[in-house]
């Protein structure tokens, strides 16, 4: 019977086979070991034998080729002109059949994040913006997670380290608090009525006001999902958007210390407490969310979801609108090793997005579609760790800072700042 030769596991045509990667446990032919295997970072230690010597000692790998970062050419084949993606670990581009046929072949890649590149728009350089500290303000508590504005420009501030919430005027160069109360507030919204609605650890909101006395449970329970964040949308009619994690998919305690759930949903619910609707899988039943942590809406109705991936906090935002867009920050800002860390969202006048990627001193601004218009790195304004956002008027915005997530010792700022109006 005549044997059937044995073609090159990379690029699957070539059957000259003449190097195996012990780790890899693949199979190649010359070409693919020089401008594929030995580009990749994570395979340039690997030990690779020649195929006549399989079961003995030796033969090292060569030197890893230098990569070009900016070449419009899959950077493994070096042959397709049409790239699609971008490994955000290798930081390779490559075409799609080498992500299939190639990239997701090695075992080490399995985990390795993809950015399609038409969300990176190759040809377009971003121009990164400034803002400007124009106060700052000293607070009694470690992160504020959370602010909100009431119409008499009094805030309500959330520390969901140390699980308190506060009622502050702003009087000069100081705070005064005018309220304090024991709760744990992962999220929180302001009502028309001024109350404040929380998600807690709890299956139901929780309502807080002056009248309250401290949290009150509210009409807004679950029992299968458990509420996370919340959003008042006025956009189509008013509604309340709320994002959860599925309750057997672990706690939120154990999500917020790295645990990770299995997935998520986003409520659509009316002022009363009713159902409406709910977003979880997409039109292929795939889970659209692992553990959503934020929602907003813009004016046009697009529900933005800041959807955290893995314990390390990598996230992305989910643009739910007729399709659903993927935000995976970009590589003028984030890469393997700074990678996007969603943590707060706030709209602007203009129906803009701002993205709080914390970790990274960054405030990404996106338009109502998820593209990106411009970033600025609050680090050069003086703020570490931006969180909450709130704004009092078109361009006076305020952020709340996370600097204890560096620094245990230090308290959180509130930072006064002026952003172009025109985001």
């Amino acid at each position: 019977m005549a044997q059937i030769p044995v073609s090159c596991q990379l690029c699957e045509t070539d059957t000259k086979i003449e190097w195996k990667c012990e780790n890899c446990d693949l199979l190649m032919c010359e070409r693919c070991k020089i401008l594929i295997h030995l580009k990749i970072k994570e395979t340039k230690d690997h030990r690779v034998i020649n195929i006549k010597e399989v079961g003995q000692q030796h033969v090292q790998p060569r030197d890893t080729q230098n990569s070009n970062p900016k070449s419009k050419t899959c950077q493994l084949c070096e042959t397709n002109g049409n790239i699609k993606w971008k490994c955000e670990d290798c930081e390779l581009m490559m075409c799609n059949g080498c992500k299939t046929r190639v990239h997701l072949k090695i075992k080490e890649f399995k985990d390795h994040r993809f950015i399609a590149i038409e969300e990176m728009d190759l040809e377009k350089t971003i121009i990164p913006c400034k803002i400007k500290t124009v106060k700052q303000y000293n607070t009694e508590l470690r992160v504020l997670n959370c602010i909100s504005v009431c119409s008499d420009e009094t805030m309500w501030l959330s520390d969901a380290d140390t699980k308190r919430i506060q009622k502050i005027q702003l009087e000069q160069d100081k705070i005064k608090v005018l309220s304090n109360y024991r709760g744990f507030a992962f999220d929180m919204e302001l009502l028309a009525d001024g109350h404040l609605l929380m998600a807690d650890t709890s299956f139901n909101l929780k309502l807080l006001g002056s009248d309250t006395n401290g949290p009150i449970p509210s009409k807004f329970s679950f029992k299968s999902l458990r509420p996370i964040a919340v959003h008042r949308d006025t956009s189509t009619g008013i509604r309340l958007l709320i994002a959860c994690i599925r309750t057997g998919s672990g706690s939120l305690c154990g999500a917020i210390c790295g645990s990770m759930p299995s997935g998520g949903a986003v409520v659509v619910m009316t002022m009363e407490g009713h159902p409406k609707c709910m977003y979880e899988f997409d039109k292929n039943n795939q889970q659209l969310f692992t553990f959503p942590i934020r929602i907003t809406a813009t004016k046009q109705g697009e529900i933005f979801v800041l959807d955290r991936i893995s314990k390390n906090k990598r996230g992305r935002v989910v643009i739910l609108t007729d399709e659903v867009h993927i935000y995976n920050g970009h590589t003028a800002v984030n890469s393997g090793k700074q990678p996007f860390k969603p943590m707060q969202a706030e709209v602007t006048k203009s129906d803009n997005v701002i993205i709080a990627d914390s970790y990274n001193n960054t405030l990404h601004i996106l338009d109502h579609s998820g593209h990106l218009l411009t970033y600025c790195k609050t680090a050069e304004a003086g703020i570490i760790g931006p969180l909450g956002m709130a704004f009092m008027q078109p361009g006076k915005l305020f952020i709340g800072n996370a600097v204890s997530y560096f620094n245990r010792n230090t308290n959180a700022k509130l930072y006064e700042v002026e952003i172009p109006e025109e985001f």
